[in-house]
């Protein structure tokens, strides 16, 4: 049965037990309270390449998400491929709306992002955003790699915390968050 807690509360608890875990005991700590569908944002970088490890490694019932945005370097596709050859895994893509990325390059160019701040925020909506939106539609759990030392805003954030704007809770699990 999932955790029926009020998801703010349940968020707050969480944080709080997650103070004195390591990244791999958070994650088999949200495997074992039965949340439902969880989702892990995988930008393929480092930090991200260690929770994918720590996830398939372990067998923990966290899908591993992606979001193909079009304008990936070719190394990503192949961190790609060799994370879904070592761990036997399939990484599932989440890409833009083609009519959608059609409308943005026909408006703007192929590198119109690069000239304007209107022109980036449309972009990333196209690109990132509504793809991010799919990839999370049912999902009551929401795992990042996000680290505080690299942004001032992310210095401010827990370990959990509810996403009012999704309704669902968000895990920053990275190994090296540092408070």
């Amino acid at each position: 049965m999932a955790n029926v807690a009020p998801p703010s509360l349940l968020a707050d608890e969480l944080d709080r037990q997650f103070q004195s875990l390591k990244a791999l005991e958070r994650l088999r700590l949200l495997a074992e309270h039965n949340f439902g569908r969880m989702v892990f944002t995988t930008s393929l970088g480092l930090e991200d390449q260690a929770i994918t490890h720590m996830i398939a490694s372990e067998g923990l019932p966290i899908e591993i998400v992606t979001l193909d945005t079009g304008r990936l370097f070719p190394q990503s596709y192949d961190v790609w491929a060799a994370s879904e050859e070592r761990y036997g895994l399939r990484i599932k893509s989440f890409s833009p709306q083609a009519q959608a990325v059609q409308a943005l390059v026909a408006d703007q160019g192929i590198n119109g992002f690069y000239y304007l701040v209107e022109a980036r925020k449309a972009c990333c909506q196209v690109r990132k955003l509504e793809p991010l939106a799919r990839a999370l539609s049912d999902a009551k759990v929401w795992i990042t790699g996000l680290r505080a030392d690299q942004s001032d805003h992310r210095q401010g954030l827990g370990f959990v915390s509810f996403d009012e704007g999704r309704g669902r809770s968000e895990e920053h699990t990275s190994e090296l968050q540092s408070h």
